[in-house]
């Protein structure tokens, strides 16, 4: 059975075909079994293949939560260390003691504010994806027996 095929068979409703759907879907690691509501829920070939995959959606969800906090650090960092638009201008009465118009200091501002926010949001980002994966790898059916 090809890529393809494999894809749109494990894509099948429950009005369709059980028997083709569970032929099908053996061949990857989870197998859709029907539950009391008639709905489908996972059930996992064993508890290695169930664990794995669970490691594999927090590894994924994690990184692209941190992907997006990356980019609004980023974007926090640049607007909270640029100059006001009178320092740019050499208007300020300052006597250039506080001057945040120089480069290297914008940058040293900007690698601070940005180190401090990634902190922050790395741990609600890990929590995010371990309680979202939580909710779609646990089942309350035992795992089948090969």
């Amino acid at each position: 059975m090809e890529a393809g095929e494999k894809e749109m068979c494990c894509r099948l409703t429950r009005q369709q075909s059980n028997e083709r759907v569970r032929a099908c879907c053996e061949e990857t690691v989870r197998v859709p079994k029907q539950n009391r509501t008639n709905d489908f829920e996972l059930d996992f070939v064993n508890e290695r293949r169930r664990q794995s995959g669970k490691e594999h959606c927090e590894r994924l969800l994690s990184s692209r939560c941190l992907a997006g906090a990356r980019a609004g650090c980023a974007l926090s960092a640049s607007r909270r260390c640029k100059p006001s638009l009178f320092k740019m201008l050499g208007f300020s009465r300052s006597n250039g003691a506080d001057d945040l118009c120089t480069w290297e200091s914008r940058e040293a501002c900007e690698s601070t504010h940005m180190a401090s926010c990634l902190l922050a949001v790395g741990l609600s980002c890990t929590e995010y994806a371990r309680d979202t994966c939580d909710a779609a790898y646990t089942y309350n059916a035992p795992t089948l027996n090969r």
